[in-house]
This record gives C-alpha cells, structure tokens and sequence, in this order.
C-alpha cells in the first residue's frame, strides 16, 4: 500500500512550489497561504523549503536520503488511515478527542477556532505503518513539531494577541508606542 502513494518531488531542489505543498498536503490551491502562516513555513522566492516543513508540520527531519524520499510521500487523510488500521473516520475522530487514539494523531491544517472542527487533518504514512508493524522509522530525528497557540490562531486579525502581549508587558511597546497613546506629541525624551 505505501508503494503506490505519490511521492511529491519538487521541480527545485528542496523548495517546494504552492501548487506543490498542496499535492503534498492534499488540500486546495487557495488553502496553502494560510497552513503556511500558521505554521510559520516561510517563503523562499515563493517556494516552501521542504526541511521546514517536515519540521514545523511534522516533527521529522530526515537523517539520509531514504529518509528524504519517505518524508517526500504525500501525506495522507483519515480515509486513508481507516483503509490502513481499520477503524472508520468517525471512531478516528473519537479516540483523538477523546485521547484514546493509539497512533500517531497526525497534524491538524485547519483552524480549529472555527464553528466546526476541520477535516483536514493529515498524517504521515510511514509513521502510520511503522506504528502498525510495531517498528521505528530509524531514518530520521524526531523534533519538536511548531504548536499553533489555539487562542490565537485568527490568521486573519493577530491584533487581540498582540493587545494582550502588550498589556502584559508595557515596556516592550518600544519607542514608537507613544504614536498610539492619547498624547498630542511624543514623550519628554522620546523622538522628536
């Protein structure tokens, strides 16, 4: 089964294009901006360099060149989980929320602030089918995955949270802050 899943290799050496990234994740064109935001997979002359996104999606890096090839294999959905495990998507979703999954939990794309919890969540099948023989993936370094904080994932408006940044510690609003207070003019010492 893992034979016959596409290998995403990018037309440039380690970076990915947005049409790209989106084949590796199985999403939409359109989706690929804000995943990118929110895991923080910076761009490269519009294209997503691969390591970053093994790392910050993941929490894979890979050791050799196998192991870059199996990182390169298209990330897979809860259809393809159940075809693999066994359970149906709805008892996958259950034993996540409920914590009682025993496989790899894979990685949630979308914003779960919405109304709605996403159905975009994605897994690495190497993971899956090494969890499932009971063996280890011996060719990469495991890594600690970027954690969105989920109270303030809004791609959209990051006001909130910088607001309470700033609440919480005044004196980092740096020297330009007076251009937000009430104030007429700058303060005594500030720029002039």
């Amino acid at each position: 089964m893992f034979q016959k899943l596409p290998i995403i290799i990018p037309r440039k050496q380690g970076l990915l294009t947005r049409q790209e990234l989106a084949q590796y994740l199985q999403v939409g064109y359109g989706a690929v901006p804000n995943i990118a935001r929110r895991f923080k997979l910076g761009e490269v002359d519009a294209h997503y360099p691969e390591r970053l996104v093994w790392r910050n999606l993941l929490g894979w890096l890979p050791r050799t060149t196998q192991g870059e090839q199996l990182l390169r294999t298209q990330l897979q959905d809860i259809n393809w989980v159940s075809q693999t495990l066994g359970p149906a998507p709805s008892t996958i979703r259950n034993d996540i929320q409920n914590g009682s999954w025993g496989f790899a939990l894979g990685v949630q794309l979308g914003d779960t602030s919405a109304a709605r919890p996403p159905r975009t969540r994605r897994w690495w099948p190497a993971e899956i089918l090494a969890e499932q023989d009971g063996t280890q993936v011996e060719v990469f370094h495991h890594v600690r995955p970027y954690r969105i904080n989920e109270r303030s994932q809004s791609i959209l408006n990051q006001f909130p949270s910088i607001n309470e940044a700033h609440e919480k510690h005044p004196e980092d609003k740096g020297e330009l802050a007076w251009l937000f207070t009430d104030n007429a003019g700058p303060p005594e010492n500030g720029p002039r």
